[in-house]
């Protein structure tokens, strides 16, 4: 099926003809950012990175809550397209809608010189879902005809070495990813993974260009930019990159050349956010402590389950397992869901964990687990006096910490929340943020399956809780 039937002529590949990007001031005014992601735990991943104690970063969902002209031009808008699990058809479709309204509110907020606007697309560091199409999306949309693509997130283990990309010092696709149920990663080459269509043209910049300093990175750049305009189709830049320093080189490269879309982990958003944001000081502060803590894991990544039953040993804790194949039968997972709604409202423990079981089922089956546990914990959050607050309220009695993209947009989905505000990180990889809902606002933790180590859960759920953690 061609996605992509409308190829734009060679002259409509345009940033600004006439300007020199490279000369092009950086500094003048409070900058603009608009984040495009994929999922909402990778919105949520990178958000932390542009929040400074001077501006706000807000994430919205599309369908709902899309860019908005009228934002405070302090601010930082984030959109999760929510297109990872979707078709590939869909995603192209949902991130060009996206990306055009995008454009539509650049041409309106602008002003030539006064306020930088930059752009950036996150996407997994472990390149999970559609990324080929997503990018060409992003670029049709934006009326561009580069990205830049860094995937590298050193403080998590992902580097991109020779154009492949390793987690832990393992290739990709021999680590837990290859067994991801939605999208196994079968290559450790970071072309074929994004490229896999061939909906793009591809570049690469190796280690022993980038460590020549932004110089030589431009160079290369002009040159991949002009013939991506000569063929007339979308071009991608893949970036070898080992370090934060790595990074950095790329993020002052981009300052340069406003007209490349750069595209990454969360990790290249922290060094892109260093140097498009005003100096300032980024928001670390962490939440004050709070009574109980809901943990949801609907994610299947073995990293995940290693941290929840690491949790269960080490902390006073209600553990219940959902076991994923019980939700083939009707009767049957009305039967579990009772009894362990009924552990959870006369529990006393400060630490509630619910998780889907990791046997293997089915697309199907395994929506329904990921719904039924979704609704115990809704149904257990409405119980009065826990989230039934008036809405400028904050709760201070608990924390939800939701571990997987499915899991967190939806849990958001079903308590109508409206919009998520982050704040900061309790560990790297776990971003917190307040949630807007009609039951008050609350304090939403997510994390992406496969990050953290085995303690993860433990130091997150201490810290929230006060519990002799700094």
């Amino acid at each position: 099926m061609n996605l992509h039937p409308q190829v734009r002529r060679r002259s409509e590949w345009h940033f600004n003809p006439n300007s020199d990007p490279e000369n092009t001031p950086s500094s003048a005014g409070t900058p603009r950012i608009f984040v495009l992601a994929d999922d909402l735990t990778g919105a949520a991943d990178a958000a932390p990175y542009f929040h400074r104690d001077d501006n706000q970063v807000r994430i919205g969902f599309h369908g709902q809550l899309g860019w908005s002209s009228a934002l405070d031009s302090g601010g930082v808008q984030i959109v999760d397209t929510e297109t990872r699990e979707v078709s590939k058809q869909e995603a192209y479709v949902r991130v060009l809608s996206v990306a055009t309204q995008l454009a539509s509110v650049i041409a309106t907020v602008h002003v030539p010189g006064e306020q930088p606007i930059w752009i950036y697309k996150k996407v997994d560091s472990t390149l999970r879902g559609h990324l080929g199409t997503e990018i060409v999306a992003t670029l049709r949309g934006l009326n561009r005809c580069l990205a830049l693509l860094a995937p590298t997130f050193p403080q998590n283990g992902r580097v991109v070495r020779d154009g492949e990309l390793y987690v832990n010092g393992i290739l990709v696709n021999q680590t837990d990813f290859a067994q991801d149920p939605n999208h196994p990663i079968q290559s450790s080459g970071v072309s074929e993974l994004v490229n896999s269509g061939g909906e793009l043209v591809t570049y690469g910049i190796s280690l022993v260009t980038l460590r020549s300093g932004v110089e030589g990175v431009l160079r290369v750049l002009r040159g991949f930019e002009q013939d991506a305009r000569f063929q007339g189709k979308p071009g991608v830049v893949i970036a070898d990159a080992e370090s934060a320093a790595d990074l950095a080189t790329l993020a002052q490269a981009m300052v340069r050349r406003p007209e490349i879309v750069p595209c990454g982990s969360a990790g290249f958003a922290k060094a892109l956010a260093d140097v498009w944001l005003p100096v300032g000081t980024p928001a670390t502060v962490l939440p004050g402590s709070v009574r109980q803590v809901l943990l949801l894991l609907g994610s299947a990544n073995p990293t995940a389950h290693r941290q929840f039953e690491r949790l269960a040993q080490e902390m006073p804790t209600l553990a219940l397992t959902l076991p994923a194949e019980e939700f083939s039968e009707e009767q049957t997972s009305s039967a579990r869901m009772e009894a362990v709604f009924r552990d959870m409202q006369v529990s006393k423990h400060s630490v509630l964990a619910l998780r889907i079981g990791q046997t293997r089922v089915g697309p199907v089956v395994s929506q329904r687990a990921l719904r039924g546990l979704v609704e115990l914990a809704v149904n257990w959050l409405r119980q009065p006096m826990r989230l039934n607050l008036h809405p400028a309220s904050v709760s201070s009695n608990l924390a939800v910490i939701a571990s997987g993209g499915d899991t967190a947009i939806a849990l958001c989905r079903s308590l109508e929340v409206t919009a998520l505000w982050p704040q900061g990180e309790l560990v790297s990889g776990m971003p917190w943020s307040f949630a807007d809902s009609p039951l008050g606002r609350f304090l939403l933790v997510t994390k992406a399956g496969g990050f953290g180590e085995d303690d993860t859960f433990v130091v997150s759920t201490k810290r929230l809780l006060g519990i002799g953690t700094p």
